[in-house]
């Protein structure tokens, strides 16, 4: 053999034993191939035919949260109803438990001598008034001079004046509801004489309740003001409410790690009342 062909020979033994790989790997392919496939034996209907019913999946874009929690119900507002006058409760227009309007009237005072002072000033301020338009008429004429209308101006000032204090003294003798409610306690009876500043009435507004709730320092960070609440009560049951978040703590309570939390829900159907669970 010359040299020539011993070098050759090498890559022609290289290209041989690949061509027999690929022989043997198609020739163990196609034996798999036309081996059976396994079969089952699968069991036949021999019922009469079924309607199914296909009903379409559809993926919920957003779950809602459910955090239950033990909640409180307390009035929306507490008002204290002062009386701005002493003097003798002459008359009483609302007793406890009853529905009072804003602006309406829950007692009255002995008026004699606010009505005297009253009529008192207005005569006063009557009569100053046409003195000082007498006297302007005068000062055009040049009669009197502008010093002397001015002390004339100024009393009929001080006049009126008088007369709006009266008359506002008159006005507050009358004790009126400050916001609609439920006048839950009337403190003085009539015949009772009472002192500038002593509270008469207390009203409870009850159009609007607040759910008080201590949330877990893990779950407040997922509400904000103005989220609106679903609501059960143990005692409404079946009744589902929604109220508003409108009150959100910015201090936890370090002794339970809560915030406390107040919903609004609205209690015109007077269903709900302070205390509930």
């Amino acid at each position: 053999m010359s040299s020539s062909s011993r070098a050759r020979w090498p890559r022609i033994r290289k290209a041989l034993i690949s061509a027999l790989i690929l022989v043997a790997a198609a020739a163990v392919m196609v034996t798999v191939a036309r081996m059976p496939g396994r079969t089952e034996d699968l069991p036949t209907w021999q019922g009469p035919p079924v309607n199914v019913e296909v009903l379409r999946v559809e993926a919920i874009a957003r779950m809602p949260d459910l955090l239950e929690l033990p909640a409180t119900l307390e009035p929306n507002r507490v008002v204290q109803v002062p009386v701005e006058l002493a003097g003798k409760i002459e008359e009483i227009f609302v007793e406890e438990g009853e529905e009072v309007n804003k602006g309406q009237v829950i007692l009255r005072l002995d008026t004699a001598l606010l009505e005297a002072e009253f009529k008192r000033a207005k005569a006063q301020a009557e009569f100053d008034k046409r003195t000082r338009d007498r006297s302007m008429e005068l000062l055009e004429k040049g009669v009197l001079n502008r010093s002397q209308v001015e002390e004339v101006e100024a009393r009929a000032t001080i006049s009126a004046v008088a007369l709006d204090v009266a008359q506002t003294k008159l006005e507050r003798a009358t004790v009126k509801a400050p916001l609609s409610g439920v006048l839950n306690v009337r403190s003085h009876e009539a015949g009772e004489y009472v002192s500038a500043g002593d509270t008469v009435a207390e009203i409870v507004e009850v159009a609007t309740i607040k759910v008080v709730v201590q949330i877990p320092e893990r779950d407040v960070r997922y509400l904000s003001l103005g989220d609106k609440i679903e609501l059960s009560v143990d005692s409404l049951p079946g009744a589902k409410l929604s109220g508003k978040v409108t009150y959100l703590s910015e201090v936890a309570d370090i002794s339970t790690r809560t915030t406390r939390i107040e919903v609004t829900v609205d209690n015109s159907r007077r269903q709900l009342h302070t205390g509930m669970i």
